[in-house]
């Protein structure tokens, strides 16, 4: 009982340094937060349209350190009352995750305090249940919809996953990047391309992603058909506000029915009781009222916080102090892995 006690009022640290956010957080259970930070690098990469990897690892080694006096401040915690730091292991960037382990593994033996690598994938899916104050999940779909991916599990528990699908290509939040570059929106897009799409008539153009079976999607043909369509259009004029927002409309419709075809296809086969979703596309507004309308019904819809959405600390934090619970410590020779898999 007492380490029980102990667990559940313990002070755990977040780093999260995948690719271009960098972010630190202070949670004192898997589910309490005391106080994170985050600085966003997406102004430094807007100039390139798109993220620097030289570039974000040594904006992350200099952010890193004064984030975390910051917060640990914030916090009103002492360094030494940290018991646990948790580190996104992977997947992202293999010179941003070093400085983040790096980071944590020198805190871990500095405090001689465990350290807890986590995969940011799965954090992203538990920012979701956090947003609800649950991790009793069963028989749910998983799925993370952001910039670097896109992918379908079955979530029988948390830490107990059954792969289903992912994209063949571009990821979802990628397509929505690109496609906004092409309409001249900046870098990044998918907020403002969203927002295009408010005035646009989605039905203009008949635009599709692919699916590919069983449960596997494709972006990559879709952002060239827009792109065609954009070069058809200029043939015979410059685009017009219009035409630019009908595009926009157009795509955003396609990415996301997508989506919801293969909810559909995997409901028929695992009869579902749950939706999961994490990452940063989740936040867009036409998503969340189109699942709500064709599955609002019939499951229970699981959504991060808007400003969790996107990668941040908490989510690894929280993940972290429950992956320790249930699991221990990770090794001090675990090693950053820009291509990590869910356990599945």
């Amino acid at each position: 009982m007492l380490f029980l006690q102990w667990i559940f009022e313990m002070l755990i640290i977040g780093i999260e340094t995948t690719c271009d956010e960098t972010a630190v957080a202070f949670l004192s259970s898997p589910l309490k937060v005391l106080h994170h930070e985050l600085y966003s690098q997406s102004g430094v990469h807007r100039a390139k349209n798109g993220v620097v990897p030289e570039v974000a690892a040594r904006l992350h080694l200099s952010l890193l350190l004064p984030l975390f006096d910051r917060g640990l401040k914030a916090a009103q915690k002492e360094l030494s009352s940290v018991e646990a730091i948790a580190v996104a292991q992977g997947p992202g960037l293999i010179g941003a995750l070093l400085v983040g382990m790096s980071f944590a593994k020198t805190l871990a033996l500095v405090l001689d305090r465990p350290l807890i690598c986590v995969n940011h994938v799965e954090a992203h899916l538990y920012a979701a249940l956090m947003n609800h104050g649950r991790t009793d999940i069963k028989q749910a779909l998983g799925i993370v919809l952001s910039g670097g991916h896109t992918f379908f599990c079955l979530m029988h528990s948390v830490g107990d996953y059954t792969y289903l699908g992912e994209t063949q290509d571009d990821a979802i939040g990628e397509a929505f990047d690109k496609v906004a570059i092409m309409l001249q929106l900046g870098y990044p897009g998918g907020a403002l391309l969203e927002q295009l799409a408010h005035y646009g008539n989605e039905k203009r153009f008949s635009f599709k992603a692919g699916q590919i079976e069983p449960y596997h999607v494709s972006f990559s043909g879709l952002k060239t058909a827009v792109l065609y369509k954009i070069r058809d259009l200029e043939k015979k004029a410059p685009l017009s506000a219009q035409d630019r927002a009908d595009l926009a409309a157009s795509f955003q419709k396609a990415a996301f029915d997508v989506v919801c075809i293969t909810i559909e296809k995997i409901n028929s086969a695992h009869s579902l009781k749950a939706l999961v979703l994490g990452g940063g596309v989740t936040a867009n507004g036409y998503l969340q009222r189109l699942l709500k309308e064709k599955f609002g019904h019939t499951f229970k819809i699981y959504l991060p916080q808007p400003a969790l959405a996107t990668d941040n600390a908490v989510m690894i934090a929280g993940l972290g102090a429950w992956q320790f619970q249930k699991k221990g410590a990770s090794s001090l020779e675990s090693k950053a892995n820009p291509n990590l898999r869910l356990e599945c």
